[in-house]
C-alpha cells in the first residue's frame, strides 16, 4: 500500500457513528443491500450502511488507501448561456489526493487507541475513499488568474460527492458512507477560484476526514 496510508475514508462502524449528532440507529424496516449491510440513520453523511455483529473493538489501526478518482464525474452547467469549459487534468486530480491525504493524516494522526499504519494486519481497518462527482460552479477559463477580468464572486467552487467503504483484514465489506454537498456551503460572497485551488475544497476533505474520525472514536467506546 501506498504511503499515502492516510487517505480515503469511512470506518466500518466507525462509519456508523460516523459523526453523528446523535446515536446512529437501526430501524426496523431499515433498508438491507443484497451484501448485508443495513441502513442506518441518523449519520452525518447522507447514505451509512453497516454490517452488525462486528466487534469494532478489534481494529486498532487504520490503512487507508490513496483517494480513488479513477471513474471520477465532471458534470458541468451552462455558463452565461454557453456550456462551461472545465476539463479533469492530472494536476486536479493530484491536487485532490493530496489534499485528501493530507486532511486523513491530520485528522486520524496520534489518536492513542488507534493509529495509521502502513502494512495490513489482522487488527488493521481498511479505508477506500472514492470522489464520484464534481459539479464546478465556475468556468476555467475565467479562472486563470486573480487578474482577470471576467473574474466573478460566488458563495462556493462547487459541490462534490464522495463514497467510502471499510474493510477488514479479509477483505469483508463492513460499511459504505457516501455523501454530496456545496465545498463552503456558506453566504458569504467571496472571490471564487477553480476547485483545485479553492480553500473551501480543503475544509471540505477535513471536515470528511473529521467525520471518520469521530465516527471512528465513538465506534471504539461502544
Amino acid at each position: 500500500m501506498n504511503k499515502l496510508c492516510s487517505l480515503s475514508t469511512v470506518m466500518i462502524a466507525v462509519l456508523v457513528l460516523v459523526s453523528c449528532s446523535q446515536t446512529p440507529q437501526i430501524k426496523d424496516n431499515a433498508e438491507v443491500l443484497d451484501n448485508g449491510l443495513i441502513k442506518v440513520s441518523h449519520a452525518r453523511f447522507d447514505n451509512v450502511y453497516v454490517r452488525t455483529g462486528i466487534d469494532f473493538k478489534k481494529f486498532d489501526n487504520i490503512i487507508v488507501e490513496p483517494l480513488n478518482l479513477a471513474d471520477l464525474e465532471v458534470t458541468l452547467q451552462r455558463y452565461h448561456g454557453r456550456r462551461m469549459n472545465w476539463e479533469l487534468t492530472d494536476k486536479d486530480r493530484t491536487y485532490f489526493a493530496a489534499t485528501y491525504r493530507d486532511a486523513m493524516v491530520d485528522k486520524l494522526s496520534n489518536q492513542g487507541e488507534y493509529h495509521l499504519a502502513s502494512h495490513i494486519t489482522a487488527s488493521s481497518a481498511i479505508v477506500k475513499g472514492k470522489l464520484i462527482e464534481l459539479v464546478p460552479y465556475q468556468d476555467k477559463r475565467n479562472l486563470a488568474d486573480d487578474s482577470s477580468p471576467n473574474y466573478s464572486y460566488g458563495s462556493s467552487p462547487g459541490i462534490m460527492e464522495i463514497q467510502y467503504e471499510v474493510l477488514d483484514f479479509n477483505g469483508n465489506l463492513l460499511a459504505t458512507m457516501q455523501d454530496r454537498r456545496e465545498a463552503g456551503n456558506n453566504t458569504a460572497m467571496q472571490q471564487q477560484h477553480i476547485m483545485r485551488s479553492s480553500t473551501d475544497v480543503k475544509q471540505l476533505f477535513q471536515l470528511w476526514a473529521d467525520m471518520v474520525r469521530t465516527g471512528f472514536d465513538r465506534a471504539l467506546k461502544k
